[in-house]
């Protein structure tokens, strides 16, 4: 739908960017990427909407990868920097046509004699955070298979074993890049997406569209968010920009030890930190925000290495009462998320609630990612990944973007800059790194009790606790 209403848009329009070392050849590369495309259904894909009963998803039995090359091995570093810039930026004015697979672009560029600057451009209506490190474990394995030349690396230790934590039930899995790749080439196929398709069409629709009609019962008004200008009926929310939420490693730490102990995941902490914060500013207890879930089902085996897009996006409500001791009512978040994770299949746009007709439900979201890039991939390949980073935007005016280990927790807030501005954002992040260091050093004390930040900020926000609710 967004890429319809707004085919140049920066919504859902991704931009990953890396440094790749030790690689010989750059068209070696590309082939490596085409051959993963060629086997992978789901990357394989169009999207039709025209003279069928609703949107479908086209596999084209082939699909070319379209590929640039360039060298800027002979230009400084600045000057690399600087072409970077101008090559992103003259990428997202393109957009995707998403009636035409593949729904992605990539760009290579020699940065020296066996290092490779790349910008992978896709459209999010192809796969999911999850899916793109699988996807590089496959390019990577691909490369190494194609580059006969190269010897294998000696004394290369295997990774260490890690393990990828469900951000809605805290389920521990196998990384679903290990075990994947050998040496040279795939070590099996990986499975379809097509299997998947199935599964979820096999899903009781009825009772996944009834637990969300209860759940959500009574909500009738979106939860105002602090704007410094309301957006216009035609205005089409871009979080585009971003501000770090400030959060000191100590704290960072503590918020994860503080999930362990209690027994909740960290998503959980940051989304009771975002209801809380919400909840300040529109002076309500009652707060639905959104919130992507993996969408990998637990029930489907080797879901976790299928290729594709898994994620959904659905509402979270969450009753912030001040009455109520921290650890308990996190608690009782977490136990309403596992609840709702036996319906996470069910479309958002199917969703039936009380608020008017035409209005959003909410208009803020959560994203918890738990899906970096496995350097440990690369180096079994004799090659090394760097400097990675991804260029994104939803369609919401707010999104939070958490990304945690077992020791840490970074958190950005990404915003529409036209609705909020710069000032703002820093200062609702700072909140939001004041109210997570509250609720895990305070986890016996009252909500209402928790000391939010400075003084003069409390004074300002709490006094919306009068405000009926």
């Amino acid at each position: 739908f967004h890429a319809l209403a707004d085919p140049t848009g920066a919504a859902y329009l991704e931009q990953m960017t890396a440094t790749v070392d030790n690689v010989t050849d750059p068209e070696l590369l590309a082939q490596a990427w085409q051959r993963v495309v060629d086997r992978s259904d789901a990357m394989r894909v169009a999207l039709e909407w025209r003279g069928v009963p609703e949107p479908v998803q086209v596999v084209r039995r082939a699909a070319r990868v379209p590929v640039t090359h360039a060298d800027w091995s002979s230009l400084s570093a600045q000057e690399q920097a600087e072409r970077l810039g101008e090559v992103l930026a003259t990428d997202r004015t393109r957009g995707l046509d998403v009636r035409v697979a593949p729904l992605m672009r990539l760009f290579l560029a020699r940065t020296d004699t066996t290092s490779v600057r790349l910008v992978w451009t896709f459209h999010h209506a192809l796969l999911d955070g999850w899916s793109t490190q699988l996807f590089f474990a496959d390019v990577f394995a691909e490369y190494a298979e194609l580059d006969e030349r190269r010897p294998a690396a000696p004394g290369v230790p295997p990774s260490p074993e890690r393990t990828a934590r469900d951000s809605s039930t805290g389920r521990e899995s196998e990384d679903p890049a290990r075990d994947q790749v050998t040496r040279r080439g795939i070590s099996r196929p990986r499975r379809p997406y097509r299997d998947y398709v199935r599964w979820l069409a096999a899903r009781d629709r009825p009772a996944g569209l009834d637990f969300w009609r209860r759940d959500l019962a009574g909500f009738e008004e979106p939860v105002a968010l602090p704007w410094d200008s309301a957006p216009s009926q035609a205005h089409r929310g871009h979080s585009t920009d971003r501000v770090r939420v400030p959060l000191d490693p100590g704290v960072a730490a503590e918020a994860t030890g503080f999930a362990r102990s209690h027994r909740i995941t960290v998503n959980a902490l940051v989304q009771a930190a975002w209801a809380w914060l919400l909840s300040l500013h529109a002076g309500t207890r009652d707060v639905v925000f959104g919130a992507t879930v993996s969408g990998r089902p637990a029930d489907l085996p080797r879901a976790d290495e299928i290729l594709g897009l898994f994620i959904n996006t659905l509402p979270v409500r969450i009753t912030v009462d001040p009455s109520r001791p921290v650890s308990e009512w996190l608690r009782d978040l977490q136990s309403r998320q596992a609840e709702a994770r036996q319906y996470d299949y069910v479309a958002l746009n199917d969703i039936e609630t009380d608020t008017p007709a035409g209005s959003a439900l909410f208009e803020s979201l959560v994203v918890f990612e738990n899906y970096p890039v496995d350097g440990g991939t690369a180096v079994r390949h004799g090659l090394a990944i760097r400097d990675v980073a991804a260029i994104e935007a939803t369609n919401y005016p707010l999104t939070v973007v958490a990304a945690a280990t077992e020791e840490t927790l970074a958190l950005d807030l990404a915003y529409d800059p036209a609705l909020f501005r710069p000032a703002t954002a820093r200062r609702l992040a700072e909140q939001l790194g004041g109210l997570i260091r509250g609720l895990v050093r305070n986890p016996d004390e009252l909500l209402g009790n928790v000391p939010l930040t400075d003084s003069a900020e409390r004074a300002e926000l709490v006094s919306a606790w009068a405000s009926p609710s």
